[in-house]
């Protein structure tokens, strides 16, 4: 016996010692879209992979074939020659973009942070039953209150108005004047959700409108859902009241014909550029509406029903669109958008649901509610049983009449919806904002592991709108460390450093705990050709700084400036690579708009204007090697992260060192240009200063100064 268990723990010890491992384990590879490069430290390895791939001696893998949701599952083998170990890459054939951007998980935070919600650049953060802002990441949390949490998971929500703050945990919200003393001031019936508390301001009445709604699950849904307002003026505040009430879908169950009903209310925004708000509502195809109101919720007016393309979780703005995505898990999931050009023509948004149609005929292929019908058993006598209120196909046979009439869902007459995106996996969950690089607001949307059409695994998207007004739409992170369909990373926040919070639900606990933090970094790569380059500080004096346009591919339309909002607005000057910019409080950042010929126009990389007013005047363009490898070091000033671009044409490696004001090596690495064309350095946990960083390869040497914040 002894010697069997003996026999066996060798066994296993040789495993181990053999083991070969895969790098990446899963990945998603877009159909005839970007590789992806796979690795193991193993040298004895021959690589396999199935039929809808290839690849190359440089372990590049690739999709050459189009999507086919039914054959979208697929693997990468490394077998050790040696030992015969193999392990294996998950690769889920996707027909989105992915591996081209990334959302970079640099730090799990366990213990119990909550993030309400933000103002500016400023966190509203719950840590322990504690209440605190920063204006940095979850490192320098400053205290404001006791703010004891009720049993939840992740349903909260922060306002920042004119009037005061507004706090909501499930269903009670909070009122205080200075953010330190804290008041209930309403229980809603429901529980909020992400994206369901939000406020509006009337400037001409000097009134502050705070919105919230009901949202329920299963077991508790029953009651009748409601939208809810408090409006608050220098003359007077009104209690909270409803505005708005849909029946219950149990109601709805007993009486189809009552208008409009919906089991829960999904959604609730303003629109930053109009100040309108919006509202989505599910599940059923009968209770998926979008409304909105253009009188800070006091009326609410119709724009769509009928199909699982208007059940709507998340709703987001541009300049020039509103957007939504499906939260169904159900159907092929979606995104739409619905041009302003409509409004600002028409003076409203007109109702995509027609009219109800008592005469002429039906029309094929498009779905219809019933809204009266002479025989409850029969559909028009074509033999398909139908009732009041459901949803069919049009008969063209079949003559309209008041006793037989029916409502267009669908009529593409009536709609002006336009397709931006088809993500069929599953639903389409909450969002967020975050600012890129370039200054360019991206959407981040996640998604559940509802519906799994081609994988189990929770995503999260990035949607960035280009000046051109085409769409962008990147798969940013993924995780097949899930254990339920309601499994997600549940966005929170970008602080000012530009991290990115999500929240772990219902994740392997190996991994994740449960609401564990993931802290993330966003690495945005426009899907155009046109490559905006980067700024660089050309000449600099009390008065004003010389700018150049470096290591860009295209034409520069024009330059932009903003202030802290990242509302960019165009700079009167011509397209030359140089701007000479005055060092005024009232602009921020400065950035070019490039663009190749036959490609979307891009954003450089934005240079901060307070960085450019404490730079002494002698840092000038740096430094090239000679024509082998090319460098650009941004951001600089840096907080965190500070990239290196190379750009290479032979086998040279580099030595990459970075010295303090007294000389002293404070850190030293050596990189392979083949390999690595982007290099990141870690700089957070360096103190505030001047540095120098050099780069010395084959006796040419890059020297720059770097300034950490």
């Amino acid at each position: 016996m002894k010697i069997k268990i003996l026999l066996l723990l060798l066994t296993m010890t040789l495993q181990q010692l053999f083991a070969i491992v895969i790098q990446p384990k899963f990945v998603s590879l877009t159909a005839n879209g970007p590789t992806i490069k796979v690795s193991t430290l193993t040298p004895t390895v021959v690589w396999k992979v199935s039929s809808q791939l290839t690849i190359s001696n440089e372990r590049n893998v690739a999709c050459t074939i189009p999507f086919d949701s039914k054959n979208c599952k697929a693997w990468v083998v490394a077998l050790d020659t040696l030992t015969g170990a193999t392990d294996t890459c998950k690769v889920s054939i996707v027909p989105w973009v992915s591996n081209l951007s990334a959302l970079k998980i640099n730090q799990i935070m366990s213990g119990g942070y909550r993030i309400f919600g933000k103002t500016g650049d400023t966190l509203i953060v719950n840590y322990n039953n504690v209440l605190y802002k920063t204006g940095g990441d979850l490192t320098s949390l400053i205290r404001l209150a006791n703010f004891p949490l009720l049993n939840t998971d992740y349903f909260w929500a922060y306002l920042r108005t004119p009037a005061g703050s507004f706090i909501r945990n499930e269903n009670n919200i909070y009122f205080s004047k200075d953010e330190k003393k804290w008041d209930l001031d309403y229980i809603t019936r429901g529980r909020g959700i992400r994206n369901s508390f939000c406020n509006t301001y009337d400037s001409l009445k000097q009134t502050t409108y705070v919105l919230a709604h009901d949202y329920s699950t299963t077991g508790i849904d029953t009651f009748p859902h409601s939208v809810y307002r408090k409006s608050i003026s220098p003359q007077s505040t009104t209690n909270w009241e409803k505005v708005f009430t849909f029946y219950s879908k149990d109601q709805w169950a007993l009486d189809k014909t009552l208008f409009p009903a919906c089991r829960h209310i999904h959604t609730l925004v303003a629109d930053p550029y109009t100040g309108h708000l919006w509202l989505g509502t599910g599940d059923a195809d009968q209770h998926s509406h979008i409304y909105y109101s253009d009188d800070n919720g006091t009326t609410w007016k119709h724009i769509g029903m009928g199909s699982q393309e208007w059940r709507v979780l998340s709703i987001w703005f541009t300049k020039n669109h509103v957007y939504w995505g499906m939260d169904s898990g159900s159907s092929a999931q979606k995104i739409f958008r619905i041009s302003r050009s409509v409004y600002n023509k028409k003076g409203f948004w007109p109702d995509m649901t027609g009219k109800r149609l008592t005469s002429g005929f039906p029309k094929q292929n498009i779905l219809y509610m019933i809204a009266t019908l002479k025989d409850y058993k029969y559909y028009f006598g074509t033999g398909v049983q139908a009732f009041v209120g459901d949803i069919v196909w049009g008969n063209p046979k079949i003559p309209l009449d008041e006793n037989n009439s029916l409502i267009a869902m669908n009529d593409p007459v009536l709609d002006y919806r336009e397709l931006v995106a088809t993500l069929p996996n599953s639903a389409l969950w909450g969002n967020t904002t975050a600012i890129d690089d370039k200054g360019d607001r991206i959407t981040l949307i996640s998604t559940d592991a509802e519906g799994a059409t081609i994988d189990s695994r929770v995503r999260v998207f990035g949607i960035k709108e280009h000046i051109d007004e085409s769409v962008d739409i990147q798969e940013l992170l993924s995780t097949d460390a899930c254990t339920s369909i309601y499994s997600q990373l549940y966005p929170y926040e970008q602080d000012a450093l530009g991290n990115m919070y999500f929240q772990t639900r219902f994740m392997d606990y190996s991994i994740y705990k449960w609401n564990d933090i993931i802290k993330t970094k966003l690495s945005w790569n426009d899907n155009s050709k046109s490559k905006g380059g980067g700024i660089q500080l050309v000449s600099n004096n009390n008065d004003k700084a010389l700018l150049k346009l470096k290591d860009f591919d295209g034409t520069i339309l024009y330059w932009q400036k903003s202030d802290k909002s990242f509302n960019w607005s165009d700079i009167p000057t011509s397209n030359s690579d140089t701007l000479w910019v005055g060092k005024t409080k009232a602009v921020n950042y400065i950035r070019a708009i490039v663009q190749k010929t036959g490609f979307s126009p891009v954003a450089s990389n934005y240079i901060a204007i307070d960085s450019i007013r404490s730079i002494p005047n002698n840092i000038l363009t740096p430094t090239r090697f000679e024509d082998s490898i090319s460098l650009r070091c941004y951001p600089n000033p840096v907080t965190d992260i500070l990239k290196i671009d190379l750009e290479s044409e032979g086998n040279m490696g580099c030595n990459v060192i970075m010295l303090n004001e007294l000389g002293d090596i404070v850190l030293s690495k050596f990189y392979n240009t083949c390999l690595n064309k982007e290099i990141e350095l870690s700089l957070k946990d360096f103190s505030s200063g001047v540095y120098f960083l050099k780069i010395v390869s084959d006796k040419k040497t890059f020297n720059q100064k770097i300034y950490i914040r």
